[in-house]
Formats: C-alpha cells, structure tokens, sequence
C-alpha cells in the first residue's frame, strides 16, 4: 500500500480504494510454489490489515482512518469443511467390521468410539478406572475435554462385556 501511493504517509489518510487496490493485489499475487495465493492465505491478509486499522479506533489515537475500511465482504469465501460423520451406510458397516477384526482391541476401540462419542485423543487418554458404576447403570468419565471439564457418558453393557473380557485377556504391557 505504501509503495502505491507515496502521498499517503498516516493512516488517517487511507480511503477504502488503497483497501481494494491491496485486496486486488493480494487475489493477483503469485504464491511461492506458483498459482495465485491461498483464499486462507488472503483471509488472513485481509484480518491483519483489519486489525492494524482498528486498533488506532479502539485506542482513539489522533491518526486513526476516518471510517471503517475493511469489511466482511472483502473476504474470499473460506472452503467449506469436510463432513466429519459417518453416513448411515458407512454407520451400519463399521460395528459389522469391528466384529469381524481379531483384535481385541480394535474391536473395543471402535465400540467406544461408536458408542460414546468420544474422540481418538479422549478415548486414547482414559484409564481402566474411567468406567464407574452409579446406581444399576455405568458410566464413563472422560476427563477434561475440549470444555474444559470432565463429563459423563452412559456406557452401553455390551462396552462393558468387551471392556471386561479384553482386560481378562490384555497383553502385559497394555
């Protein structure tokens, strides 16, 4: 921006066109591997130059721009995530496949991961004591998690066959 417009030396004297002509610049500039830059790559142009003409606002310094020059809409669009569930078929398939694998383990694993909605990093985490009993029912205690804080999760009784037969028949080192 600076090198654009050399008349330009305060951020007070920034108007929108020197934020379009950047944006431009930046949906034209080549990346380093070649083709143009990566819309998240733009994106987080975009939020620096939003930033650093925000801040002189928010500390309501003398050279601050007179109004907002960075919006929203200047953003490219951020790709869409990736489902992160299984479909029904793929959902009917998995506890088919787990009873299939000869691993105990695998079995187990898979079990609780259907069953509880833990993640890998959780499940991975827990401990044999994690499973406890209140009143008739059991239940597993996934200690703080992505809140922050412990929950309880209902354990299904045929977990806890799997759970029982696989610490009976578990290696040493497990």
């Amino acid at each position: 921006m600076a090198a654009e417009d050399t008349a330009v030396t305060r951020v007070a004297q920034r108007k929108r066109r020197h934020v379009e002509r950047n944006r431009q610049w930046l949906l034209e500039r080549p990346a380093a591997p070649g083709g143009p830059l990566h819309r998240h790559t733009v994106r987080d142009r975009l939020s620096e130059l939003r930033g650093l003409f925000r801040r002189p606002d928010e500390w309501n310094a003398a050279d601050r721009p007179p109004r907002q020059l960075v919006f929203d809409s200047d953003f490219p669009i951020a790709d869409e995530p990736l489902p992160r569930f299984l479909d029904d078929a793929a959902a009917t398939k998995l506890p088919a496949a787990a009873r299939q694998d000869t691993d105990p383990f695998a079995r187990l694993a898979i079990e609780i991961l259907a069953r509880t909605g833990t993640r890998r990093s959780e499940m991975l985490g827990l401990t044999v004591d994690a499973v406890m009993q209140i009143g008739s029912a059991y239940w597993l205690r996934v200690p703080v998690g992505k809140m922050h804080t412990d929950r309880y999760v209902p354990w299904h009784p045929q977990l806890k066959t799997l759970l029982d037969d696989w610490l009976l028949h578990r290696p040493e080192a497990c």
